[in-house]
């Protein structure tokens, strides 16, 4: 369990959406503590390692040194792991693997190529756009029209159906919505905005 001290260091180093501390407790419904600078969570009998430490620079022999000792501590059923570099002692029995790609916007004046401002301004006509706290009925029904005809992987799916809780736990999270001039949602958007230096998005539908 994180200190609020913890939790405070965690967020001011953050430099990845995987060390927002609420946000991945939750999606995993783990609970998050630090070892050797890095993030860790543990959740039913699975450890989900942040291989990102907060200061410094990845050391893939360190790495595998507390993968192995969180290991001996907590002998858990299943690993997920994320890491600059893939330790072998996980990699040769590892089920499933994905990539992502982080694109960091720098949003101070920015300056909109006049084909965005007229998509914006075409938009603007019938959609209007706010911000909320929280997520309800409505936004339940949009994820569920949106997975039954987008067909979404597993991930994306538990994904999805992870961020009410999530956003109403008022942990950092926020939602930007559009609505039609007839009061139906037509997209959502969800975004964490507990690291001190930047926000992320996280997930979102239409």
């Amino acid at each position: 369990m994180l200190t609020a001290q913890e939790k405070t260091y965690v967020l001011a180093s953050a430099y990845i959406p995987e060390h927002s501390v609420d946000l991945i407790s939750g999606i995993s419904g783990g609970e998050p503590f630090l070892v050797d600078d890095c993030l860790v969570h543990w959740s039913r009998g699975e450890l989900i390692i942040n291989g990102y430490p907060l200061t410094g620079t990845f050391d893939l022999p360190r790495f595998e040194s507390m993968v192995n000792e969180l290991q001996r501590r907590f002998r858990p059923t299943r690993i997920s792991y994320i890491s600059p570099r893939n330790p072998m002692t996980l990699a040769v029995d590892c089920c499933e693997t994905d990539s992502d790609d982080y694109f960091t916007l720098d949003l101070r004046d920015v300056s909109l190529p006049a084909p965005v401002k007229r998509n914006i301004r075409n938009a603007s006509r019938r959609l209007s756009v706010g911000a909320s706290a929280s997520m309800d009925q409505a936004h339940q029904d949009l994820t569920d029209e949106f997975i039954a005809r987008v067909h979404p992987g597993p991930r994306v799916i538990r994904l999805l159906e992870r961020m009410p809780q999530y956003v109403n736990s008022r942990s950092g999270g926020g939602v930007l919505n559009a609505w039609d001039d007839r009061g139906r949602l037509n997209a959502f958007y969800v975004i964490d905005q507990a690291p001190t230096h930047f926000s992320t998005y996280v997930i979102g539908c239409y």
